[in-house]
């Protein structure tokens, strides 16, 4: 039991030792102790056996809410920024979901600049890059 819950104390004592614990320690911190409790113990009591099996239960249905934006928040945090406490597939869906968002926000705030042709023809359309001028 002592085993089991040394890794709560180690991940206490970090996210309470932080001046800021922002969501990429947090996320992070959370998806390792459910790594291990899933993955590192063979608990020699049955008693403890169900104490795992519980608390991973409550980690699982107390952090089911939309993981992404937790991901993007740590892949934002230098300290996070290589997201290796998730899977390759997870971490490239990240950076594209972000690369994707970043490119939509890009072209949505250039300005549209006005241009009248000089020759009475209607509007002239212009593509540069992703700037549209009519």
């Amino acid at each position: 039991m002592v085993e089991l819950l040394s890794s709560f104390k180690s991940i206490t004592c970090l996210l309470s030792g932080a001046t800021y614990p922002t969501i990429g320690l947090t996320y992070s911190s959370l998806c390792n102790l459910r790594e291990i409790l899933e993955t590192e113990f063979q608990m020699k009591t049955d008693v403890a056996e169900n104490c795992r099996k519980a608390i991973l239960e409550d980690l699982q249905l107390r952090w089911k809410f939309p993981q992404q934006l937790c991901l993007k928040g740590s892949f934002l945090n230098l300290r996070f920024k290589s997201l290796d406490f998730v899977s390759q597939r997870i971490r490239e869906e990240i950076i594209n979901q972000l690369q994707t968002e970043y490119e939509i926000l890009k072209e949505d705030l250039i300005p549209s600049i006005s241009v009248r042709s000089n020759e009475g023809q209607s509007n002239v359309i212009t593509k540069v890059g992703s700037l549209t001028v009519f």
